[in-house]
């Protein structure tokens, strides 16, 4: 697959989480099931988190969000630790 090809599957699957999500409320958004320990909205900032450690730190590159927000959503982590809920829309 080429670069090209690549990058449109990128946003088509962006699309499609965005549409999955638009007309959830901030509750549902934010609630974590029984016997879970994250919800969606740290599973959202989870796959931006891995995209870019896979397309940057990989390639050696520096990433390009803060470093506050790989530390909330990186693997082992929970929002339970966060000490405020996080934009939705920035995200």
């Amino acid at each position: 697959m080429d670069l090209s090809n690549s990058i449109k599957m990128l946003k088509t699957e962006r699309k499609l989480i965005l549409r999955g999500i638009e007309n959830l409320s901030d509750k549902q958004l934010l609630k974590i099931p029984e016997g879970g320990k994250n919800n969606i909205l740290w599973n959202l900032g989870h796959i931006i988190v891995t995209e870019h450690v896979l397309h940057y730190t990989l390639s050696r590159l520096e990433m390009r969000i803060p470093k506050e927000t790989s530390s909330m959503y990186r693997t082992g982590t929970s929002p339970e630790a966060w000490r405020e809920t996080p934009n939705k829309t920035e995200l």
